[in-house]
């Protein structure tokens, strides 16, 4: 199914000719026109690359967004461990907690939209940890716990947008340089010319 709102045009830098938005199909494309050419926008992927990139910048600034009130956060001793392995990963990536061993009183999350409740997110992020063990090298950890962040934030889904969010999200997306592919690789875009459309048709 197809979202019906009326179509919009955005500029972004890397197209001048403009991209015009018809609307969202099945709750997970952003469908939009590029002159004749059909674009399918795959919306959770292109979510997580703006959000890695934004992360990124945001780790190399030391940004991050204080909780109005510190939450309380049970972990238990076995993220406990993870939480003392990645202290200055996450540190880096904007997170800040007074640790009790076992439980931590969470104070700063890093700057990203949150879908849950800042202690679920917290949580949510060391039972990943936990299950990548064999993640050692520095840069490594670091991209995956980019990935992380970006892939646990990031529009899902089977969420509806409005007009708005995808004019955003598009805006946001073009304006980057490799907006091709998400973080793990996967295309973001899938086109369809005039052409293959026409012929689709046998026309």
């Amino acid at each position: 199914t197809m979202s019906s709102q009326t179509p919009v045009d955005v500029f972004p830098a890397a197209n001048p000719h403009g991209l015009r938005i018809l609307g969202q199909a099945n709750r997970l494309f952003i469908v939009t026109l590029d002159g004749e050419d059909l674009l399918l926008i795959d919306q959770h992927a292109a979510h997580e690359r703006v959000l890695y990139e934004r992360l990124k910048t945001a780790e190399k600034s030391h940004e991050k967004q204080l909780l109005l009130v510190p939450k309380n956060v049970e972990i238990g001793q076995n993220l406990n461990k993870v939480l003392l392995e990645y202290t200055d990963d996450l540190h880096r990536l904007g997170f800040e907690w007074q640790d009790f061993g076992g439980t931590v009183l969470l104070r700063a999350v890093p700057l990203v939209e949150l879908k849950v409740p800042a202690e679920q997110f917290f949580t949510a992020i060391l039972e990943e940890l936990s299950e990548a063990a064999g993640v050692r090298a520095l840069a490594e950890r670091e991209d995956y716990l980019l990935y992380t962040l970006a892939c646990k934030t990031a529009i899902k889904d089977g969420d509806i947008l409005t007009m708005a969010e995808m004019t955003k999200l598009v805006n946001d997306l073009f304006a980057l340089p490799n907006y091709q592919t998400c973080p793990h690789g996967r295309p973001i875009i899938t086109y369809l010319g005039r052409d293959e459309l026409a012929k689709r048709f046998k026309r």
